[in-house]
C-alpha cells in the first residue's frame, strides 16, 4: 500500500509545465504574455478522480513553481491511511531527456516534455525500465487539470490512475 501512496505523490508531482519567453520589458510580457497555465498550486477533487493503484487520498496539494528551464515539484497531502505524505522533485528540462532523480526507491530518472502549451507527458525510469507515464492536460479555461499515470505496481499488476486537480484560487 504505501508502494501505491508514493506512485500517486510521485505521479501527481509530474503534473506540470511550460516555460514563458523572454520578454523586452515588464508591462509588455505583462500584455503580450499569458501566465503559464501550468504553474500554481493544484488540489485534487478525490470525487472526480479514480485510482487502479490503490485508495485515492484523503487530500493532496500540488505546487509546481518554474525554475530556470525545468520545473519543481511540491506535494503535500494526507493519504487513505491517515498518514502525513510529502514529496519534492525537480525536473532540470522538459526537452523530452532523462534526468537522474535521487532519493526514491520507485524510480532513478524522470522524462518530461510539453507536447503543447496545456499537455505534459512524463515518465518515471527505473534502471532501463520504465516504471510508469503521465499525460497531463490543462484545460483551455487553467482551472482543471487532468492526469493520466499508467504504471506496473510492486505486485506486477498494471494499473491505471485518473487524477483530477483544480487550481487553488
Amino acid at each position: 500500500m504505501q508502494g501505491s501512496v508514493w506512485r500517486l505523490i510521485a505521479g501527481a508531482l509530474i503534473a506540470t509545465s511550460t516555460g514563458v519567453g523572454a520578454a523586452v520589458s515588464h508591462a509588455a510580457a505583462a500584455e503580450a504574455q499569458p501566465a503559464d497555465p501550468k504553474v500554481g498550486t493544484w488540489i485534487l477533487d478525490a470525487l472526480r478522480s479514480s485510482y487502479g493503484s490503490g485508495p485515492a487520498p484523503r487530500s493532496l496539494t500540488r505546487t509546481v513553481v518554474a525554475v530556470g528551464g525545468g520545473y519543481r515539484y511540491v506535494s503535500d497531502g494526507v493519504s487513505a491511511s491517515g498518514a502525513a505524505m510529502h514529496q519534492e522533485i525537480t525536473f532540470p528540462a522538459a526537452d523530452g531527456r532523462y534526468y537522474p532523480a535521487p532519493g526514491s526507491a520507485s524510480y532513478d530518472s524522470v522524462m518530461m516534455r510539453m507536447v503543447d502549451a496545456r499537455i505534459t507527458e512524463a515518465s518515471f525510469k527505473k534502471g532501463a525500465t520504465v516504471v510508469s507515464s503521465v499525460t497531463i492536460v490543462t484545460s483551455a479555461d487553467g482551472r482543471r487539470q487532468t492526469q493520466t499515470t499508467k504504471g506496473t505496481g510492486s505486485n506486477g499488476v498494471p494499473y491505471t490512475d485518473v487524477a483530477v486537480f483544480d487550481r487553488k484560487p
